[in-house]
């Protein structure tokens, strides 16, 4: 039986305070790694550090603001200076607004292409001494938004298909450096951002019937994905988006 094991591992999960990112961090921890959960926030940071040290790794709580970079150069020079090194990066920030294309403003429009895309990047940029000292793997949080137009959201819509290509971009740029990037594209997941969506009839109707598994998600199900690509399992993968989206996106 395989199993995956990330015991003297180091990771850092952007985000990883609630919904998806909460539930990756959790799941490497439980695999034995060491994990840093940011969030712009200090008690939900406190919270999580709480569940991880239960689930005996070592934590550091440090609050981020992705969408700084003063705050995100800190944050590294903090596991630096604790840890030494870093190898595993799950970028999990994100934001969305439900609103006709025609009605958004250009300031919610850049809030949210700066939070969902330009803070990946500014993350994994500031990341790369690090990782590429490792041998590191980055995942980044795409979305099935990144292949399909989503009603009344032309800004996440658009962020996260950059996220894709970036994805690919930096796995070609940083092969050499022995540095993986993949990202996991999670359909309708049930989390605190997703569920007052999924709740509205008009909403949930329409995408029930696209999902051949005929169930949403759950974080658990993305849990899984990550630990995978985390791991040696994954040490010939990169530059991969995987799916996990109960067959939706194979369905359209």
């Amino acid at each position: 039986m395989i199993t995956i094991d990330l015991s003297g591992k180091n990771a850092l999960v952007i985000g990883g305070t609630s919904g998806i990112g909460k539930g990756i961090a959790l799941a490497l921890a439980q695999a034995g790694a060491n994990v840093v959960a940011t969030s712009r926030s200090p008690q939900p940071v406190a919270e999580t550090a709480v569940a991880l040290r239960t689930l005996g790794v070592n934590t550091l709580e440090i609050t981020c603001d992705a969408d700084n970079l003063a705050s995100v150069r800190a944050l590294f020079e903090a596991i630096h200076a604790e840890w030494g090194k870093l190898d595993i990066l799950v970028n999990s920030q994100g934001i969305t607004k439900k609103k006709p294309p025609q009605d958004y403003e250009d300031e919610l429009f850049a809030r949210i292409l700066e939070t969902n895309l330009h803070s990946v990047f500014r993350v994994c940029r500031e990341a790369y001494p690090l990782l590429k000292a490792s041998g590191g793997s980055i995942i980044n949080i795409a979305s099935l938004a990144s292949f399909i137009g989503l009603t009344e959201s032309p800004a996440y819509s658009a962020s996260k298909g950059g996220v894709v290509q970036l994805t690919k971009v930096l796995a070609v740029d940083w092969a050499k450096d022995g540095i993986r990037c993949n990202a996991i594209a999670p359909g309708w997941i049930l989390t605190p951002l997703s569920e007052p969506i999924l709740q509205i009839d008009k909403y949930r109707e329409p995408i029930m019937r696209r999902i051949p598994m005929q169930r949403f998600g759950t974080v658990d199900d993305v849990s899984g994905a990550a630990l995978y690509l985390a791991s040696d399992l994954a040490r010939y993968v990169t530059g991969s988006v995987l799916t996990v989206d109960g067959g939706a996106l194979a369905g359209i």
